[in-house]
């Protein structure tokens, strides 16, 4: 039997410039890119505006928002920054990098950022590559070179334990999302479960990487609340602030106006007095939280 001779090519072969394999990556490579990962991507961006700069590609996963750099030749610090301003940037939980030649310090610096982050966050350090057999047509290749280590973090929660607090704030997530998968309503406008953690919080996408819902629950005061966060956008801020009175009229409630000046991030609030820890009371919790989550979703969203 004759074997055909595996040739490899610069990606410049296929796309003379970065920006056209950007633009692969953002549709028929990222599913390559969801398959790497193990995560389904939706609602992606290209060219997303992270203060002066602008992120490659910024997609919705299952657990938070994905930032795609990628960089022609061979990787270099400047790129490896970018990665986590940008990821820093819009909050996203996921960064993966997709470069043609691998340094050995992009390695390390990787495999470094993975070992000192909590175990929610998670960075990539993929290869591209144009594959051809013989004369056949090029095929891309992606491969990861560095990714979580899964062993070293499930051993490493084992050795912290989380405290009885976040025991009990797990378990109220994962009632939770018990409970909406039986509220039809809910489940039409927020259709993907969100992944219960041992935090006080759950965020829910709301059509954009500039803002989400967030979800909260308040040990210390005994109180839920749900609310519209802004994450880097002032002058959004001021215009809904500017239809307060329709906004909290559609909603049906007051909302806590908090433009957070020294932060970059904005909050709209609405909170009650719950006893959230009451497994007796929590469907009331439940109920209190997926309505004023849907009534944020349709009502924000006109006025953005």
């Amino acid at each position: 039997m004759n074997l055909g001779v595996i040739k490899r090519h610069q990606l410049k072969k296929k796309w003379a410039k970065e920006t056209e394999f950007s633009d692969w990556l953002a549709s028929d490579g990222l599913e390559l890119i969801s398959k790497l990962i193990d995560t389904d991507l939706c609602d992606v961006k290209r060219e997303v505006l992270v203060g002066s700069y602008k992120a490659d590609i910024v997609a919705k996963g299952e657990d938070g928002l994905v930032l795609v750099e990628n960089q022609y030749n061979t990787v270099n610090h400047d790129h490896l920054g970018k990665l986590v301003t940008y990821a820093a940037g819009i909050g996203a939980k996921t960064a993966v990098l997709v470069v043609e030649d691998v340094r050995p310090e992009a390695v390390s610096t990787i495999r470094w950022l993975n070992e000192i982050s909590r175990d929610e966050f998670a960075f990539y350090l993929i290869k591209a590559e144009l594959l051809q057999v013989d004369d056949s047509a090029l095929a891309p290749e992606l491969t990861i070179i560095e990714a979580p280590d899964e062993m070293v973090r499930e051993a490493r929660a084992r050795v912290f334990e989380p405290s009885d607090l976040n025991k009990k704030q797990l378990a109220f997530w994962q009632s939770f999302n018990e409970h909406v998968a039986s509220r039809s309503d809910y489940k039409r406008i927020f259709p993907n479960t969100r992944k219960p953690l041992p935090q006080h919080w759950m965020d829910l996408p709301c059509g954009s990487s500039a803002y989400h819902i967030g979800l909260a629950i308040n040990s210390k005061e005994g109180r839920i609340s749900a609310e519209f966060r802004i994450h880097d956008d002032k002058d959004l801020f001021q215009q809904l602030l500017a239809v307060k009175a329709k906004i909290e009229s559609e909603c049906g409630c007051t909302f806590e106006w908090m433009e957070l000046p020294e932060r970059k991030a904005s909050r709209i609030v609405v909170s009650s007095a719950q006893k959230w820890q009451s497994v007796a009371e929590q469907k009331a919790c439940f109920d209190w939280l997926c309505d004023h989550a849907m009534k944020i979703r349709k009502v924000f969203v006109k006025y953005v």
